[in-house]
């Protein structure tokens, strides 16, 4: 009998870990996807993820380094992030809760 119940309480126990990665598993949900402007929270994803190689420093020709060239380039912006060909390094990766901020705030028309 005791056999049993171990099985039953181990099979239980391993089919509620289903958080399929990192970030689902340890995230708190707080991600704020309401009033999402440009100034609360998209200039800092896109400075920590972007700016570095979309800068009018760099030779890549597209530049995400303020307001204007972003709402210019938005639309290939998501093209690239939903293609998994942007960022290039695994290392500056977009969460999930950087990404729906970013569609929050392209979807509101994108407020400064």
């Amino acid at each position: 009998m005791n056999k049993y119940f171990f099985i039953f309480f181990l099979t239980i126990f391993l089919a509620s870990c289903t958080n399929s990665n990192e970030e689902d598993a340890f995230s708190n949900n707080d991600c704020n996807t309401d009033d999402v402007t440009y100034l609360s929270a998209v200039r800092q994803i896109v400075d920590t993820k972007c700016v570095s190689c979309h800068s009018s420093g760099t030779t890549n020709g597209i530049i995400l380094e303020d307001y204007d060239n972003l709402v210019i380039y938005i639309e290939n912006v998501f093209f690239q992030i939903n293609s998994d060909l942007m960022p290039p390094s695994s290392s500056i990766d977009l969460t999930e809760c950087e990404i729906n901020q970013m569609e929050s705030w392209y979807e509101n028309e994108m407020p400064l």
